[in-house]
């Protein structure tokens, strides 16, 4: 127990502290970033309050590793969804007293990410009491907490600055409409890993469970790639047949004429996000951890490069070729590296009838001119997409009723 906590508690020194020291970073350089880069002013208190965002977040990291140790999957796997529910909350409370703008959405975060940190700490004193002690310095314990977190962070750090070259490069090459547009785009294309995530979570404690088990981990490897696909197809589809209407509802009229190109294009292509995803989680299951750790560079370098060179030539959608072509990269190298422990087979065939219907779906709005301006049309629009979205799911048979019932029976287990 004591071992245990101290490990827990040490790594948290050592996430929370690293997010200082970042934060302090930030701080120091906000008024120059925001005259220099953002070219705003008013962005020097967006960044001030995206410190606390930071810091949170490193709090949280802590508490989901304790977690993921103890094997509490319903704890760690639920995280990310009550992030995404407490986000939702302030910034719809903000929202109803009419405070809008970056400010607020900074302000949302940044509480919503502290609201989990507390939420989460309770649970984890409450359900692990026995655990929960004082924290003793042991200098060999922390010496090697410390030299395996070293390569991580500054892995994180790489990760961390790649994850904005394609604002940099946009604002550079580009202008501050051009971040707008992209930034229209990103909280659309986000809505099917949303919905994924929890679910994803729960997959590492069952890849690890059925590790040994080859041939039940071939059928669940091989029933996810043909769910997670058509789930994030659901989305991104509906998304790219009404782009115009999406973007007028959600972000008003303004942006429709400028993001409705990159937005079609981000919708399909994004759909490789959660593909990609769920092929890591795989790799972290298998135990293949250190492998995984090797590729993060190569796919840092590669997005860094792809943006530079793909938004000079193309703008917005340079951005969002970069990122596709990113993901179909982390999939081939993730691929490679599972292979070498088990092998599956992609179902061609299944992602032939998805192409086909995606196809068909284009060529049956564009020909009839099907518009579903305003709330209620698009509601409407939208069930019925899902009626026949669903129909071709049956008859193509998503997933078959061994793995659905596999699936379920693990999940329970967890919870």
């Amino acid at each position: 127990y004591k071992n245990a906590w101290n490990t827990y508690k040490y790594n948290q020194i050592i996430e929370v502290v690293s997010a200082l020291v970042l934060s302090i970073l930030i701080v120091s350089v906000a008024p120059w970033l925001a005259q220099n880069y953002f070219k705003v002013p008013e962005a020097t208190t967006v960044l001030y309050l995206f410190t606390i965002y930071f810091v949170a977040d490193a709090f949280l990291s802590s508490l989901e590793k304790f977690f993921t140790g103890l094997e509490q999957e319903m704890y760690y796997s639920s995280m990310s969804l009550v992030k995404i529910f407490f986000v939702l909350v302030y910034a719809g409370f903000f929202w109803f007293i009419d405070r809008t703008g970056i400010y607020y959405y900074a302000l949302a975060m940044s509480l919503a990410y502290c609201t989990a940190a507390l939420i989460y700490t309770y649970l984890l004193r409450k359900k692990n009491s026995k655990l929960a002690r004082k924290v003793t310095w042991d200098k060999k314990l922390f010496k090697k907490l410390f030299d395996y977190a070293l390569p991580t962070l500054l892995l994180s750090s790489l990760g961390l600055i790649s994850s904005a070259v394609d604002t940099f490069f946009l604002i550079g090459f580009e202008s501050l409409e051009s971040v707008g547009i992209f930034n229209v785009i990103l909280p659309l294309v986000a809505i099917s890993p949303m919905f994924l995530s929890p679910i994803n979570s729960l997959l590492l404690p069952l890849i690890s469970k059925l590790e040994d088990e080859k041939s039940r981990l071939k059928q669940l490897i091989e029933a996810l790639l043909r769910l997670v696909p058509y789930v994030a197809l659901y989305f991104g589809l509906f998304i790219a047949l009404f782009p115009r209407e999406v973007i007028q509802t959600v972000f008003g009229s303004k942006w429709m004429d400028l993001a409705q190109g990159p937005l079609m294009l981000a919708m399909l292509g994004y759909v490789l996000l959660p593909f990609s995803s769920y092929l890591s989680t795989i790799l972290r299951g298998l135990g293949l951890v250190s492998e995984n750790v090797k590729i993060t560079p190569i796919l840092s370098v590669f997005k860094i490069a792809a943006n530079m060179v793909l938004i000079y030539l193309f703008g917005v959608y340079g951005a969002v070729l970069a990122n596709i072509l990113l993901f179909l990269l982390s999939i081939y190298l993730i691929d490679r590296i599972i292979r070498k422990k088990i092998s599956f087979d992609y179902p061609v065939k299944f992602y032939g009838w998805l192409t086909g219907f995606a196809v068909l779906s284009f060529a049956f709005v564009r020909i009839f001119d099907i518009q579903i301006y305003g709330i209620p049309k698009l509601l409407i629009g939208g069930i019925t997409y899902t009626i026949l979205f669903a129909l071709m799911g049956l008859l193509v048979e998503v997933i078959d009723k061994q793995s659905l019932q596999m699936i379920r029976k693990n999940i329970k287990n967890f919870i």
